[in-house]
């Protein structure tokens, strides 16, 4: 497997992760493109079908997932922002809180600026992946549930969000206490 790289500028700017393009990742683009206009064409197909009879719940359970679909597509890549205060203190705060709530997650912080937490799918488990970005005092923060072959699970996206917002909050908190713990 082609590994992708993280453009951290471009990610930084459009506040979702953009990776940089290679063969591996088009392919890997375009498949999972696919299956996800899959998954959101399958239950459209009976409003097409003139002889079928819909009833209003069925349309708008229809309707429901389609838009579940989508706000979870949206937010598969989404970025969160953390203001921090230090980024040698933000980095140690970021790399506590995750193996505290995260303590099955490999860490690969050999990067200077990205650090990511990963658990690789098993043979009944899914996989995670949580990539952090560091820009200055400011944190970026992403967490992605893993299928087969690396496919990102857009059904896992909006509980992925709610836990990353719970880890910002983890952090404030952490800061400040930093903040009053700190000598005047």
């Amino acid at each position: 497997m082609v590994r992708s790289q993280i453009n951290r500028q471009k990610s930084i700017q459009r506040g979702r992760l953009v990776f940089h393009l290679n063969t591996g990742l088009l392919i890997n683009k375009v498949f999972e493109n696919l299956v996800w206009l899959i998954f959101l064409a399958l239950p459209l197909l009976p409003l097409m079908n003139k002889s079928s009879k819909l009833t209003f719940t069925s349309l708008c359970l229809t309707v429901a997932f389609v838009i579940f679909m989508l706000v979870s597509l949206y937010l598969m890549n989404h970025l969160i922002l953390i203001k921090g205060s230090n980024p040698t203190l933000n980095r140690l705060k970021m790399v506590q809180i995750l193996k505290h709530r995260y303590p099955s997650l490999k860490i690969d912080d050999s990067g200077q600026n990205i650090i990511k937490f990963k658990k690789e799918t098993g043979l009944f488990t899914w996989g995670k992946e949580i990539t952090v970005l560091f820009e200055e005092k400011q944190v970026y923060i992403n967490s992605t549930t893993l299928g087969r072959y690396h496919m990102k699970s857009p059904v896992h996206s909006i509980f992925n969000t709610i836990s990353t917002l719970q880890i910002r909050k983890d952090f404030q908190q952490a800061e400040a206490q930093g903040k009053s713990a700190a000598p005047n």
